[in-house]
């Protein structure tokens, strides 16, 4: 958090969501607290899993332009610089720091998710799969209007916010484009205890379980949705 107070480019509100289940005004922890001083605004909203992430911020601010980061992750000075600016050249697509490319088998079908070309470096289009761990600008308008329906992504989708997001851009007809990069604009923070828990995180269940395909089977089936719609 304390790298995205220090960004280059202030947005006008960075907003940390959390579930307001387990947390309050209250039981925050200090340092955490300490840092409204510094611009950070504290909000909290129904636990919806990894979608706390965007869900809230796209009904509470329909018009803005939303970056989405991690909170245990530590970020480059440009990082929302660079995306913004991308945003100004050309608003109609999505922005992301880190995607994969869909890719197809040679009968036309899609690839299981494990088998798509990972962390490409460049590229939009289609098929181009952003993942919102390094950062990435979204608006609503951009994305279908289910967006928002927790009883369709909780159902279809509920450990893979970035497969119902994905298709949320297809169905709208909005690409991606990730943005070129030398090295990591992210260092992961906690990337000790995800080694040394390697079963417990969502991308491990996701990836290792092939979670992620079923789900994204689910929302193609649902929306009816073709291997062909994603070229």
């Amino acid at each position: 958090i304390i790298s995205l107070l220090r960004q280059t480019c202030k947005p006008d509100m960075l907003v940390l969501w959390l579930d307001r289940d387990h947390w309050n005004d209250a039981n925050l922890p200090t340092q955490l607290h300490r840092l409204t001083r510094y611009g950070l605004t504290i909000r909290y909203c129904e636990d919806i899993k990894s979608y706390t992430k965007l869900i809230p911020s796209l009904i509470e601010w329909p018009q803005a332009a939303i970056v989405t980061c991690d909170d245990d992750i530590f970020y480059k000075k440009d990082m929302v610089e660079r995306l913004w600016k991308a945003y100004l050249s050309d608003p109609t697509r999505i922005y992301s720091h880190r995607a994969h490319q869909v890719t197809f088998r040679a009968d036309g079908m899609l690839k299981p998710y494990n088998d798509w070309d990972l962390e490409i470096r460049s590229g939009s289009g289609p098929s181009v799969f952003p993942t919102g761990v390094s950062g990435c600008l979204y608006k609503r308008e951009l994305l279908h209007a289910d967006v928002v329906r927790k009883d369709l992504f909780m159902r279809l989708a509920p450990k893979a916010d970035d497969v119902w997001f994905y298709f949320m851009e297809r169905l709208q007809g909005t690409e991606c484009e990730v943005l070129p990069t030398k090295g990591r604009i992210d260092i992961p923070l906690d990337a000790f205890y995800q080694y040394f828990h390697q079963g417990a995180s969502l991308s491990s269940t996701n990836c290792k379980e092939n979670q992620n395909d079923v789900q994204i089977q689910a929302v193609m089936e649902y929306y009816g949705l073709r291997a062909d719609d994603l070229r």
